[in-house]
């Protein structure tokens, strides 16, 4: 029976990545430019946008700070510009056939308060991992803060901030360029950023989950830019509270299955059906991962005897759990 702890505020970097710097930035830990002699270069980028589809006219900007700074910078701008109630934000690289991020969005306001906490507490590891994004968005005034995954800040914002962030930018030594080119646009490399030697520390899950599920926050783009009206694949991995199954190995279980659904929820509510056949006193603690999957993410280990059942609406293939006390 496998042991997990569970999730506390605690997490190690890494102390033998080695800091790179290109140009005149210092790049986070967990991401950094693969190709000899890459110039990147501290500044900011701003446009005018009109609004459209419900949003006013607007300011944009994009930031390029060396990560010896990011972290400070990033808390003045939350502190200052937020107001009182936001909208927590959570961006990661995903595992879905169809799109390149998963996004994550609150879904009902929170307090400035509570979103910075979650900042004090996981920030370092935000300007660190170059995997994901973290931010918050608020509607009076309406403006969006966000770390991007690979280390740039993007602020947009009305009219009435403008002068004080651009006042800000300069008070930060950052000229305005034409085009800010951070490490996204070079071939780079990501490297993992946690010690995860210690059992008792958070790993990059636990702090995905601390955040989101403490900002209320819920997955916004899961059905998005796939094929339309046909049944789809999914990859499911859940966390199952057995507490109160007697006949369960141990009080939580990781299980996997995969199912074919029109679209998440129906891919929820196929899993959740069957696992209740299985463990009828069985909660779903939470979903780990939920994507949709192509052929070449079907390997024979997981694959149905015939491969037609893939095409029906239905659950065909389910995992044996993974008991933890």
């Amino acid at each position: 029976m496998s042991q997990r702890p569970t999730a506390n505020s605690l997490f190690r970097l890494r102390n033998d990545l080695q800091r790179r710097k290109a140009g005149d930035v210092e790049c986070p830990l967990g991401v950094y430019p693969s190709a000899m002699g890459v110039t990147l270069r501290q500044g900011y980028q701003s446009a005018f946008q009109i609004g459209r589809e419900g949003m006013d006219d607007h300011c944009e900007y994009r930031i390029l700070l060396g990560n010896d700074r990011l972290f400070d910078v990033l808390t003045r701008v939350f502190v200052e510009f937020l107001p009182e109630t936001v909208f927590g934000l959570f961006e990661e690289f995903s595992y879905d056939a169809w799109r390149e991020t998963d996004t994550w969005a609150s879904g009902s306001p929170v307090s400035k308060q509570r979103f910075l906490q979650a900042w004090e507490l996981f920030g370092r590891f935000f300007v660190e991992d170059g995997r994901c994004g973290f931010g918050a968005r608020g509607d009076e005034p309406r403006v969006e803060v966000f770390l991007e995954e690979h280390g740039a800040v993007y602020i947009a914002c009305g009219f009435e901030l403008r002068d004080r962030i651009e006042a800000m930018l300069e008070g930060l030594g950052l000229p305005e360029l034409e085009e800010v080119l951070g490490i996204e646009n070079h071939d780079h490399r990501h490297e993992d950023v946690l010690d995860l030697s210690d059992s008792t520390v958070m790993d990059d899950l636990d702090i995905k989950f601390a955040v989101i599920e403490s900002l209320g926050m819920a997955l916004t783009n899961g059905d998005e830019m796939g094929p339309v009206g046909e049944p789809q694949p999914f990859w499911i991995y859940l966390e199952l509270d057995l507490t109160f199954d007697d006949a369960a190995e141990g009080q939580r279980a990781y299980i996997s299955l995969a199912v074919t659904a029109h679209d998440h929820a129906e891919a929820r509510s196929l899993a959740e059906a069957r696992l209740l056949e299985r463990f009828p006193s069985a909660l779903v603690a939470r979903y780990l991962q939920i994507y949709r999957i192509g052929d070449s993410d079907i390997s024979a280990e997981i694959a149905p005897r015939r491969r037609d059942a893939i095409g029906s609406v239905g659950v065909w293939f389910e995992s044996s759990p993974e008991y933890w006390a």
